[in-house]
């Protein structure tokens, strides 16, 4: 199940995070946007606050770029594989493929 497909890719944020009962905490903050909608290419971009037992906090950070290709192209790529297959939508309406092997 890829994250999106090129139809279904949309730009977000998202934060959250939660309480240790050691007091230890974490906050992140997640970032997805897209320089180039005509290629097959995205970012993400983390931040993460984290407080220690003692009170200290730290930042952090990560990115990374991923895929995002349209449906047509995964289903391709599993019938190349030897798996028939079907996208699929979940209740969130995200896609998904189901495949069998062919013998």
């Amino acid at each position: 199940m890829p994250d999106c497909v090129r139809e279904t890719f949309e730009v977000y944020t998202d934060h959250g995070g939660e309480d240790g009962p050691d007091g230890r905490s974490l906050r992140y903050v997640e970032w997805v946007w897209d320089e180039d909608p005509t290629d097959t290419m995205a970012n993400v971009a983390y931040g993460f606050l984290l407080r220690e037992t003692d009170g200290s906090i730290r930042m952090d950070s990560d990115q990374h770029r991923f895929g995002v290709f349209p449906r047509a192209d995964w289903l391709r790529w599993l019938e190349e594989a030897g798996i028939a297959a079907e996208a699929m939508k979940d209740s969130f309406g995200r896609d998904f493929m189901v495949g069998i092997r062919k013998p």
